[in-house]
């Protein structure tokens, strides 16, 4: 056997080696006081919001040691991004995938069914409340906290992740509303950005209103209604005058929070 062939064996003999079990259990502790910190990030950024939140309470809440978000993230806008892209990465990657779906069709010559967009942008969003009960209040919090707080830095990071999604969801939709003025569409588009954002994160106060038999746990059914309502509003025929009656042909990006910071 040359020399080389022996170096070369030996080298793959250490490659195969199994990392240690002291490393193991090191990398194993790592995972869980990361994903400790992120969780403990999550419920307190939803109680208090982005400014009102300090790495220190995040820190004792989750007991980790508070170099761990200098080490995992760098800063305090990083761990904000990771938590929220953790939590609605998902539900734009599914959005997304949908309209993938969607726009094969429209390449068949079928044009894009307004209440399939609609469903596509919203289901989603339902889908993130089948977890446990505790994982949804956390959530509805969070949702609803993020996508109305001022903040700068929040709005920064929204629209980072949500720019491809609602550009992609808005250029559909104008699509099927050629009847109506830029400015028509962009009011009634008003009306799905809130629904867009209170169904998901508020829909329990409507027990408030509504018959004690309310079901709120019906979602299919709520989601039909939801985009029954929706449809209706973006086909209804145009009510501007021929003189107020403006339309560029050029289609403005719209974001979730533009409408609401």
């Amino acid at each position: 056997m040359s020399e080389a062939t022996a170096k070369t064996g030996s080298s793959r003999k250490k490659a195969a080696r199994k990392p240690s079990p002291k490393k193991t259990r090191v990398s194993r502790r790592n995972t869980e006081s990361r994903k400790k910190f992120l969780d403990s990030a999550e419920m307190l950024f939803a109680e208090h919001g982005y400014e009102g939140t300090k790495i220190r309470a995040i820190a004792d809440h989750s007991e980790v040691n508070l170099g761990a978000l200098h080490h995992y993230w760098g800063s305090k806008e990083e761990l904000f991004f990771e938590v929220c892209n953790t939590r609605l990465g998902p539900m734009n990657q599914e959005r997304m995938l949908r309209f993938d779906e969607l726009e094969k069709n429209k390449k068949k010559g079928k044009p894009v069914d307004i209440k399939e967009l609609f469903k596509a942008a919203i289901e989603p969003t339902f889908f993130l409340l089948e977890n446990s009960k505790k994982e949804q209040v956390i959530f509805r919090k969070f949702y609803g906290r993020v996508m109305t707080e001022p903040s700068e830095i929040v709005n920064t990071v929204m629209r980072k992740l949500f720019s491809p999604v609602s550009s992609r969801f808005f250029s559909l939709l104008r699509e099927n509303c050629p009847h109506l003025s830029d400015d028509e569409f962009y009011w009634r588009a008003t009306s799905i950005l809130g629904t867009f954002i209170y169904a998901p994160a508020y829909i329990s106060r409507i027990q408030f209103y509504a018959h004690k038999g309310f079901d709120v746990k019906n979602v299919d059914f709520g989601i039909n209604q939801i985009v029954d309502f929706l449809s209706a509003g973006m086909l209804a025929p145009s009510t501007a005058t021929a003189k107020s009656i403006k339309n560029n042909g050029a289609l403005q990006t719209l974001h979730l929070y533009d409408f609401l910071n």
